[in-house]
Order: C-alpha cells, then structure tokens, then sequence
C-alpha cells in the first residue's frame, strides 16, 4: 500500500513538471499607421515617414497622435501642400489683411514680420497692390509658425510675413486637413486655441509681434 501511494506521489509530481500545451499566442498590437496606410502609394508613405521626425515637436504637429500627423502628412494635395516647400527672398509666406487658408511652419531660414509704416520701426518695405507702405518690426525662424490664427478662426491676418535672409524652407497645412481631424477629435480645436494664446502671451510679454486673439478655432 505504501508502495501504491509513493507511485501515485510521483505521478503527481511528474505531472506538474511536464510543460502544458503552448496556447495560441494572442497580442493586440497597438496601431500606428493610418488604416489605409497598405494603400497609399509607396512614394506617399515614403515622403510621410521621413518628414514625421523633423516636425512632430513643432506647433501643431505635437499635438496630434502618431497616426493623425501622418494622416496630415500623407494627405491629398488639394489638403496638404506636398512636401516641405521653399519661399524665395522677398517672397510673402502671408499678407496681412488676407484670409489664410494655410498655416505655414518655418522649418528653415528666416522670414521678416511687418506691419504698415507707423505701428512699427525700421525699414520700410513696399507692399502690393498699392497698399500702404510696410515696416519691419521683427524676425520669425525655424519652429515659428506663420498664420495659424487666421486658419484657426478665418479673421484676416494681421501682419505681412516675407522671406527676409535668402529661401526660407515652409511646411504647410491646410485648413481642410486640420478640419478632417478636428471632425473626428473635436478636442483638438480647444487644445489648439489654449496653447496659441499661451504662445501669444509668450510673445506679447517678450515685445514681439503675434497676431490677434480670437476666441474659438473653426472647424
């Protein structure tokens, strides 16, 4: 009987150290491209990946997810201007009085802000259309963003921004595409407008140029 019993013993022993059965493996992976990202064209994701790095820290870039930025990225051209773009020297990235469509980010170079002769100081530049003169009143560079409150809330910008020292390098992006997102994540708008006031306030303490507050993005 006891010989019965050290049998039984062992047997239980030998049966918890034999290995179980492996299980199917079951792991949801985390997204991270667009659902139809399989779609695009190779050249489409290509230019979307390489240019995801140099600018997912810039306003406002950063504050959009992964998938998002490259949505904005890898949109159709009637959306996003395709790749960064360079403005030649003298070359307006935006108009004052003008309704901008686009918000552009300065990814390279520096662009000159100027306002009409007599609400600034310093070199007085002609302007188009025969408008009144303009005067420089300051400097824009890499990581500024150029007419994000005229996208965001359709008012007319408020200051002529030009290519100042040679081509000044510009992503831009389209009020169409921020709008797509926007529809699908209604909280971006509000994110949008706290930190350009916070930018605004930023500049307004440093003494430098920003265009008006408004107060809700459009859609």
């Amino acid at each position: 009987q006891r010989q019965g019993q050290q049998q039984q013993q062992q047997q239980r022993l030998s049966s918890k150290q034999q290995p179980r059965k492996s299980e199917p493996l079951r792991v949801r992976l985390q997204r991270t491209r667009p659902a139809d990202w399989d779609a695009w064209p190779r050249p489409r994701r290509l230019a979307a990946e390489s240019t995801l790095p140099h600018v997912r820290h810039l306003f406002p870039f950063h504050l959009l997810t992964e998938i998002e930025l490259l949505e904005l990225l890898g949109s159709s051209p009637d959306a996003f201007a395709p790749g960064p773009a360079r403005v030649p020297l003298g070359r307006d990235i935006a108009t004052r009085g003008v309704e901008s469509h686009r918000m552009a980010v300065i990814l390279s170079g520096v662009a000159g802000v100027y306002l009409p002769h007599g609400d600034g100081t310093g070199i007085v530049a002609a302007s188009g259309g025969g408008e009144q003169p303009l005067a420089f009143v300051g400097e824009l560079s890499a990581g500024d963003t150029v007419g994000e409150m005229s996208l965001l809330t359709g008012a007319p910008v408020s200051a002529t921004v030009r290519a100042l020292r040679g081509d000044v390098q510009v992503l831009e992006v389209s009020k169409t595409a921020l709008a797509r997102i926007m529809s699908r994540r209604p909280t971006l708008a509000d994110d949008l407008a706290r930190v350009v006031a916070d930018r605004r306030a930023a500049l307004e303490a440093a003494g430098d140029i920003e265009t008006p507050a408004a107060a809700t993005p459009r859609p």
